[in-house]
């Protein structure tokens, strides 16, 4: 090419480079072919299309509204594409992110019902607002949860025509940081979706830190009615709520947490009533004056399970009505009780089996300011439940001496209790709790007990009519004490004065975790009992256990895990517990 011009070999070069781009051209086809090829005859396009349609539809999300996966789905390849635009129902579930892309949901949705999430949207709200407006009629579910900055009232300006098919109506507005409660936004209920809020069709209804509630008294068919509110403007009145609640009859969750409007505080006599046949789940977070107010007016089915938490005041149990096991079906017939005590927090638990269930009845927790801590003597009795069938009650707590606590008079309302359990409580105060079941006093006129003074110090009535506190107590459990030794004299009283060979109905005896015990004390409250009462002591590294009709004391050591895992026990005899 050295006698060529240089016009002859650009012209060369022109003309391999035209032939080898042409020649890759061909292959890149043949390629696509081949691969098409290999798609038709893959696996996934060997099934039928109803099938590929219902793995498509898993990958829809109905929670949150992510379009990503549903269109990374569509470029598989031509036909999953061909059948995911040929569903018109994978396209029902969108957030609104980009104007264009929910634009092009809408389409693909075609006259579907659809399900719109709203939670960081991208542009302004009348613009979305705008979009959204023409497909009120088909919407399915609404769920918007803007930040702070977001202006909720021009998004629900434009949301003027009804919505006969709303299912779902979620409206939150999120709180800014650093800042106590977030600024409320009030929307015109009675503007909203052309004045026909809230819908027949309606069955669930969130409402956080929006003031939207519905003013209407048309009756409907909702399941679910959640209402948030961190402050009390936009929060509805106790009559406008109870109102509300009896055209609600086939409601089976309630939720309500704010403190009530100021003028709610004295309207305890409404004069209203509603009843809740259905009603599975109640939560309420608010004052107890109001708490007290809207429980009075509720009549819910046994099968409720309520949940309740308030400040507490230091008045005992005035969030709930004395006359609720009426109305209240669900507090009557209480089997099991549980307290909690810990730095600022009571929570009571009830049950209607002895034995704990997945989720209880009652739920109460108060928080408690510091002074109020150390006086619980109104937590103790009067009680507004119905506690004289309680056979079975957990204390947990208080891990420290708490002062005016009444717990003989406490005991005393428990006639049928058969198992006590308590867990990480102070020493002293356990003291003073045993020191109550050993004392003899005779019935008084309203129920055993009920006269005791405060702070009684141990004693036995040699009279014929004399009972025990809980004479019926079969189990008591003591689990993680510390200062285990100020409970030595009381156990003694106790295994002596409620053994069977006594007249006692006690007959089983449980330590875990005490501190200061070992064989020693064991097997001095082995003696005491007589060989009458199941004895187990267990101190981690070994456990003691003496089984009812035996003299002897067993030791179980553990030792190294076998082979299979397990923890092996070595049983000793310690030898018989005889005087």
């Amino acid at each position: 090419m050295a006698s060529q011009s240089a016009e002859q070999v650009l012209a060369h070069v022109a003309r391999e480079s035209e032939w080898r781009l042409k020649a890759l051209t061909s292959l890149s086809t043949e390629l696509v072919a081949l691969r098409q090829l290999h798609n038709t005859v893959a696996l996934p396009n060997r099934l039928p299309e109803e099938i590929i349609l219902e793995v498509l539809k898993n990958v829809v999300d109905r929670r949150h509204g992510d379009v990503g996966h549903i269109v990374r789905a569509t470029h598989v390849c031509k036909r999953w594409r061909d059948i995911a635009l040929n569903a018109p129902s994978l396209w029902t579930y969108f957030a609104i992110d980009r104007l264009d892309v929910t634009t092009t949901f809408l389409e693909r949705s075609r006259s579907m019902p659809i399900s719109v999430f709203l939670t960081n949207p991208r542009h302004p709200m009348h613009q979305i607002s705008r979009l959204l407006a023409p497909h009120l009629p088909r919407m399915r579910g609404i769920r918007v949860r803007c930040p702070p900055d977001q202006n909720i009232e021009r998004f629900f300006g434009r949301l003027s025509s009804p919505a006969p098919m709303l299912l779902e109506l979620l409206v939150e507005k999120r709180s800014k940081p650093n800042v106590e409660g977030p600024d409320m936004s009030l929307v015109s209920a009675a503007r909203l979706f052309g004045g026909t809020f809230p819908f027949p069709s309606l069955l669930k209804l969130c409402i956080r830190n929006v003031g939207i509630f519905p003013s209407t008294t048309i009756p409907c068919s909702l399941l679910t009615l959640d209402i948030v509110q961190t402050t009390s403007r936009g929060l509805p009145s106790l009559k406008h709520l109870v109102e509300f609640l009896g055209q609600c009859p086939l409601l089976e969750r309630l939720r309500f947490a704010g403190g009530p409007r100021p003028q709610d505080t004295d309207l305890v006599d409404i004069g209203l009533s509603v009843s809740l046949p259905r009603l599975v789940h109640v939560y309420i977070q608010s004052s107890e004056v109001f708490m007290f107010s809207l429980l009075n007016r509720l009549s819910v089915p046994h099968a409720t399970l309520m949940r309740l938490q308030t400040r507490y005041a230091g008045n005992g149990y005035d969030m709930i009505p004395p006359s609720s096991e009426g109305t209240l079906q669900c507090l009557a017939g209480l089997r099991r009780l549980e307290f909690a005590f810990d730095e600022g927090k009571f929570i009571l638990r009830a049950f209607h089996t002895p034995d704990a269930a997945p989720e209880p009845a009652l739920e109460l927790g108060l928080a408690m300011l510091t002074r109020a801590q150390d006086d619980l003597t109104e937590l103790m009795c009067p009680w507004p439940l119905d506690v004289s069938h309680v056979e079975s009650v957990v204390v947990s707590g208080p891990p420290r001496r708490l002062n005016n606590v009444n717990i003989g008079h406490a005991l005393s309302h428990f006639p049928n209790l058969t198992s006590l359990r308590v867990v990480s409580m102070y020493g002293h105060t356990l003291r003073d709790l045993l020191n109550y079941l050993c004392i003899r006093k005779t019935p008084v006129a309203g129920g055993p007990n009920d006269s005791e003074i405060e702070h009684a110090e141990p004693r036995d009535l040699d009279t014929p009519a004399a009972v025990l506190l809980c004479p019926k107590l079969e189990t008591l459990q003591l689990c993680d004490i510390d200062r285990g030794m100020v409970i030595k004299e009381p156990l003694h009283k106790i295994v002596a004065l409620r053994s069977p060979n006594r007249g006692g109905a006690l007959k089983e005896l449980s330590l875990c975790m005490v501190q200061g015990w070992n064989e020693v004390e064991a097997m001095e409250l082995g003696v005491a009992s007589e060989g009458a009462i199941t004895l187990c002591v267990d101190m981690g590294e070994k456990w003691l256990s003496m089984e009812a009709g035996s003299e002897t004391l067993r030791d179980f050591e553990v030792h190294s895990p076998d082979g299979n895992g397990q923890d092996a026990y070595v049983r000793v005899d310690l030898g018989p517990c005889v005087p």
